[in-house]
Formats: structure tokens, C-alpha cells, sequence
């Protein structure tokens, strides 16, 4: 057994393998806000560290697109207040982080796993109406594509979904 990182929460491998997003911060980062949590790219060859969206106040819950081009997060851009919380998307090798309208309602969404066009989702995570659920996005734009879909009554410890997104 390795340990690759200290303190990495939720780690997730990049679809070749030669990489792992994770987070650290807070056991329970919500809500969100400054200094909850912050990304990181980890490199197994090198076992280089890079921070993700390091302008951001705060980074959570990385996830790898199916192509390992781009990652997703749950992000807060702005200390001052929560009208920037969302998802973002960002190339894996750094850049501008494009934000993805997901949280139009206020309600916490956050992501667990990236399959093809759809982002799969767990929403109201540690009450019992939590649900799990997915959002198409526009691969294009990075903008959701219709309105999500819940697809349970009420979300698991850990969801997880099969790699054909069922």
C-alpha cells in the first residue's frame, strides 16, 4: 500500500491513470466559503503537486472529464460571496476556468463523476431528501443542456455510476 497524498479528500484518477485530482481542506467544507478547500493535481510520475484554480477561494470535489482534458469542480471564485459558487471547468494543464450555470437555485450540486456529455451529481448531500442526479452540459460552451434529471428517491453514502453512466 502507498499513500500518495496527505490529507487528499476524495481522490479521483484521470482516465489514463497517470494522474489523480483530489482536494484538501475541511472534513465538511459546507458551506462552502473561503478557505474550505483547495484542488490539487497530482502526477504519479513525478509526484509533482499543482494547485487547481489556485485564483479561487475556494476548490472542491474534482472530477476528470472522460477525455482527461478538463476538470470539473465545485468552486466559490469570490471571498465575499456565494453568487460565484457553481461548477467551473478548467483544462487539466491550467487555464481560465469557465463557469457552468448549474446553480441557479441556490441549492448545493455537487459533482461526482464525469460520463460522456452527462455530470453526475449528488444534491442536498447530509440531509434525507438528498438525491442523486445528472446534468447534461454542452461540451461546446461547458453550459448545461436542459434541466437536470433526479434519478433516485434519495442518495447513497457514496454514489458511484458504472462506466457505460448507468
Amino acid at each position: 500500500e502507498q499513500k500518495l497524498v496527505p490529507e487528499g479528500r476524495r481522490p479521483r484518477f484521470s482516465p489514463d491513470g497517470r494522474q489523480m485530482a483530489y482536494w484538501k481542506g475541511l472534513e465538511e467544507p459546507y458551506p462552502l466559503r473561503a478557505g474550505s478547500g483547495a484542488g490539487y493535481i497530482l502526477d504519479r510520475a513525478t509526484s509533482e503537486t499543482r494547485q487547481i484554480a489556485p485564483e479561487f477561494a475556494a476548490v472542491v470535489h474534482p472530477v476528470w472529464s472522460p477525455d482527461g482534458k478538463h476538470i470539473l469542480f465545485l468552486g466559490l471564485k469570490d471571498a465575499k460571496g456565494l453568487k460565484t459558487l457553481d461548477w467551473w471547468i478548467v483544462p487539466a494543464a491550467g487555464g481560465t476556468a469557465v463557469r457552468c450555470h448549474v446553480n441557479t437555485s441556490g441549492v448545493l450540486i455537487d459533482p461526482f463523476e464525469w460520463r460522456g456529455d452527462f455530470i453526475y451529481y449528488e444534491s442536498g448531500a447530509g440531509n434525507a431528501s438528498a438525491k442523486v442526479g445528472r446534468q447534461k452540459i454542452d461540451p461546446a460552451t461547458w453550459q448545461p443542456v436542459g434541466n437536470p434529471t433526479t434519478l433516485t428517491a434519495r442518495a447513497d453514502v457514496s454514489p458511484s455510476v458504472a462506466l457505460d453512466g448507468h
